[in-house]
Formats: C-alpha cells, sequence, structure tokens
C-alpha cells in the first residue's frame, strides 16, 4: 500500500493521467488546424465542427471541458471592443412610452413631424448630427442640423 492505495490503483491513476493529457493535446492541435482557417471560431462551433473527430479519436469531451482546456492553454476567443456608440437600451427601469403615431397617417403639412440622430466617428470620440423633418417630405426642416460634441460617448 502506497499513501493508501493498491499498487494496481496507483499505476491506473498515473495512466488515467497521461491519457488524460494526450486527449488535451489531440484536441488543441486539431483546434489549431481549425483556426488556422477560421481564426476568430468560438469554441461551440469548434467543439461543433470536431464531432467526428472527437467520436473516430474516441474522445469524450464537453462543452464545459472545452472551455476549460482552451482557457487553460490560452486559446479562448476574446470578444471584440465594439466600435460604435450604444445607441438603444430597450431593457432599462424606465417608462417605456408606447408608439402614439400608430396607424395615423397625415393628410396636411405640419401634422406629424419625425427626428432622427446620427453618431459620427470622430478620432477623439463620437459627435452627434440631429435632424427633424416633416413625415413623407423629402426636405429637411428650417432648423439648422446641430453637430454636437457627445460627452457620453467619448473614448
Amino acid at each position: 500500500m502506497l499513501l493508501g492505495y493498491s499498487r494496481q490503483s496507483y499505476y491506473q491513476g498515473i495512466d488515467y493521467i497521461h491519457q488524460k493529457a494526450y486527449e488535451a493535446d489531440m484536441i488543441i492541435e486539431e483546434v489549431l488546424r481549425h483556426r488556422r482557417h477560421k481564426k476568430r471560431i468560438g469554441t461551440r462551433k469548434l467543439l461543433d465542427e470536431m464531432k467526428v473527430f472527437l467520436t473516430t479519436h474516441h474522445f469524450k469531451i464537453g462543452r464545459d471541458a472545452m472551455f476549460d482546456l482552451l482557457a487553460d492553454r490560452g486559446l479562448l476567443v476574446t470578444k471584440r471592443k465594439r466600435r460604435g456608440p450604444v445607441t438603444t437600451l430597450s431593457k432599462h427601469r424606465f417608462k417605456k412610452y408606447p408608439n402614439i403615431v400608430g396607424d395615423f397617417i397625415p393628410i396636411a403639412p405640419n401634422q406629424l413631424w419625425v427626428s432622427d440622430i446620427t453618431y459620427i466617428h470622430l478620432a477623439e470620440g463620437f459627435a452627434n448630427a440631429i435632424e427633424q423633418k416633416e413625415n413623407g417630405s423629402r426636405q429637411s426642416s428650417r432648423r439648422p442640423r446641430h453637430l454636437t460634441r457627445c460627452a457620453s460617448h467619448t473614448t
């Protein structure tokens, strides 16, 4: 008895560790082979594309174990940083007002106005151009476009 384990159990444990290390190395090689062609493929898609490889080699690995394996080797794909401003947050805690226009069809001028905010990417942040126009017309309103610095979206 060695440390409370039989000789057979001890060597089976060592063989199991070597087998798992071999499986991990083979899986990592296959991941790198896939990533040569698709550099930013994620873990779930990788696992789906590697099903044939895993079954032919009799490797059993689940999603969470695959994530852990790739994390240990530093092969997880990081999320890209968003380049534009976040303009819409629909799941906020504030009151959401209904669409009051609904099926309204304007029949005379000056009955329905719409506005638009366009975010412009600048080197030092973002600016926004605000435009208002009468619905259905192709002309902007008499109000000029305003180009203002948007302080909440600066980088």
